[in-house]
């Protein structure tokens, strides 16, 4: 006969571990804490100074002396740290940018120089531009991105020139996303002739035209316009377009618009109302820029479409629009979406609400559509 027993969990068995016992598992260790001094203050003993002294000069010892990988590791260290911690580390990083052989090292400095928005590493982002090694140059261009150097404007501008637009694609864009976050206004006619001309990359032309939404280039606006209206042109391409007209707040482009949308609408091929589905979106999108409200519903309806990158983007832009009829639907959103990203963008939109008005960005840049 099988007797059926109840099996008994290692947990049921276990006998507890003294607490004096416990206490003497805890690990020493010379390397500084992750943890920043004030989290669970009342959980953790205040650092002996001393200690953390030598926690910090022996930090700096491995970022100087440890092997590439090592070192390289230690550096993204620095980014854990207390914030007064890690400004004793900034003049060795900036030193690391420009004087240290390894390219790996370099980098890895600027990308933390970036992370921490240190200022003062401008001398090494603009040093960094000059290095031999793409990556080290890939890492300078976003660090005068991000921290928005007005003195990297002109080398940027100068160096674009330098470059290849068919073969250099990563730097080319990277350069022009960067003078346009600054909207440091380059030679238009340059970028013009390099966004019509079809030997230049796909991404490159992309850039430029967006680019031109970023500085309001009046300029470009005939160039954008004829872009929009071709229906012969990649529709996305098309719709970087239709982006950077409504960021010009260019009133003109209305009609023009709302010419494309209806012919959208009247699109029998549903394959082919897909492939328009950008340049649709980012149509009503324009349209809500230079003030005509009559896409709001659609928008509205957009954040309840079962795809969450089409909620994600409505939802920023009814974020960024501040529509005061979406208030509610936005708060549902920030409870109850099932997509932690739309969730995310919906309380950062009621966050902001009564903040200053961001900078209306694109939804088509592929570092900021996410």
């Amino acid at each position: 006969m099988l007797l059926l027993v109840n099996p008994v969990t290692a947990e049921q068995t276990r006998k507890p571990t003294p607490p004096e016992k416990e206490q003497k598992v805890e690990k020493k260790t010379d390397k500084p804490s992750d943890k920043k001094v004030g989290e669970n203050a009342e959980k953790t003993p205040p650092r002996d100074p001393e200690k953390r002294k030598t926690q910090l000069e022996s930090l700096k010892q491995r970022i100087l002396y440890s092997s590439s990988t090592d070192r390289r590791n230690e550096i993204r260290r620095v980014r854990t740290l207390d914030e007064s911690e890690q400004k004793e580390f900034i003049p060795i990083l900036v030193k690391l940018c420009t004087e240290d052989l390894d390219p790996a090292v370099r980098e890895s400095s600027m990308r933390i120089l970036t992370e921490m928005k240190a200022k003062e590493g401008e001398p090494a982002f603009l040093a960094g531009l000059k290095d031999k090694q793409d990556d080290v140059q890939l890492a300078a261009i976003s660090g005068i991105r991000e921290l928005e150097l007005k003195s990297g404007g002109e080398p940027l501008a100068t160096m674009m020139k330098t470059l290849d637009a068919k073969k250099d694609v990563g730097k080319f864009t990277a350069i022009i996303r960067a003078l346009g976050a600054m909207e440091y206004k380059a030679d238009l006619t340059y970028l013009i002739a390099k966004a019509e001309d079809s030997e230049t990359h796909e991404e490159v032309r992309r850039a430029a035209v967006l680019y031109l939404g970023d500085v309001k280039a009046t300029e470009g606006r005939e160039y954008l316009t004829k872009l929009a209206k071709n229906e012969e042109k990649d529709p996305d391409l098309r719709a970087y377009a239709v982006n950077s007209l409504g960021r010009m707040k260019e009133a003109t482009a209305i009609p023009v618009i709302k010419e494309i949308l209806e012919s959208i609408r009247n699109q029998k091929n549903p394959k082919e109302r897909i492939r328009m589905s950008r340049l649709r979106y980012q149509g009503m999108i324009a349209l809500m820029r230079l003030g005509d409200r009559s896409m709001v519903p659609e928008i509205m309806s957009a954040a309840k479409d079962d795809d969450p990158s089409v909620r994600l983007r409505a939802v920023r832009q009814l974020g960024e629009m501040k529509v005061a009829e979406a208030k509610d639907l936005l708060a549902y959103k920030a409870k109850y979406d099932d997509n932690v990203r739309v969730k995310k963008a919906a309380q950062q939109a009621l966050d902001n609400w009564d903040k200053q008005p961001a900078k209306p960005g694109s939804e088509l840049d592929p570092e900021t559509d996410k």
